[in-house]
């Protein structure tokens, strides 16, 4: 009765979880989200959300969409779109995300990128509108 049907995992829930005093060796690939609380050596790639709890350690380059660092991580992180690290984040490696948070006392070291979002194809229209509508300063001058 409860039984998902197979291959329909959804990315908005974490359906991993590694836990305290685990250590994985090898690249992690995954569709859903994933909790981390023990050790990880290997990259991550992840089509869900990454959460790196506060007693997690990973030697990981990570791919995410969005990724919460509680825990220290020593690699580049890669989000399609947000980085949260917590006071008790460490991370320790580049970073090229769309929007980045760093709350007091969380450590960053390296370097980042971040591209800027692509405004939606109405929004553009309508700045072309508002600068067309707007008359010219030497017209209004010149008229009066």
């Amino acid at each position: 009765m409860f039984r998902k049907k197979r291959g329909t995992l959804n990315a908005d829930l974490t359906e991993t979880v590694i836990g305290e005093g685990t250590l994985i060796e090898g690249k992690v690939v995954l569709k859903a989200g994933l909790r981390v609380e023990g050790r990880v050596t290997g990259d991550i790639e992840c089509a869900g959300d990454v959460t790196v709890g506060k007693t997690a350690v990973l030697h990981s380059n990570v791919t995410a969409r969005d990724v919460r660092i509680a825990g220290t991580v020593h690699g580049n992180v890669s989000s399609g779109r947000k980085l949260l690290i917590t006071p008790t984040g460490q991370l320790f490696g580049s970073i090229d995300v769309q929007t980045v948070t760093i709350m007091e006392g969380g450590i960053f070291q390296g370097t980042s990128r971040m591209e800027p979002r692509a405004l939606p194809a109405d929004a553009l229209h309508s700045k072309r509108e508002q600068k067309r509508s707007k008359p010219a300063k030497e017209s209004k001058a010149a008229n009066g």
